[in-house]
């Protein structure tokens, strides 16, 4: 298993009630899932961290479940971690083919979280 990413325009909470219970779950509106071992998420943070990204900005919710990620929060981290992209020079993502995508889905005006 590896790190589940959710990315699109926008992100809501879509609920699902059983008899027992109500599963929460982030999903995207007019994107996707991408799915990326915990090794290329980590080597994109440690590889941004080298050039002046701080690695708090990255959404990043191992061990949370999606009932208790705040969509605010999403929202925050990802304009955050773009304005800090948005100032690097363009090849300082040749470097990272993950964190090359991460920009190109945030410079398109996508938000993503990552979860396990």
């Amino acid at each position: 298993m590896g790190a589940d990413i959710t990315h699109g325009i926008d992100l809501r909470k879509t609920s699902i009630e059983t008899d027992d219970s109500e599963i929460v779950e982030i999903t995207p509106v007019h994107g996707g899932y991408y799915g990326a071992s915990y090794a290329t998420v980590q080597a994109a943070v440690d590889y941004a961290a080298s050039i002046g990204v701080d690695p708090e900005l990255w959404p990043i919710y191992y061990g949370v479940a999606d009932s208790e990620i705040e969509i605010t929060d999403i929202d925050a981290r990802c304009m955050s971690l773009r304005q800090s992209l948005l100032a690097l020079p363009p090849e300082a993502f040749a470097g990272n083919a993950f964190l090359k995508r991460v920009m190109e889905w945030l410079h398109s005006g996508e938000r993503f979280l990552i979860t396990e």
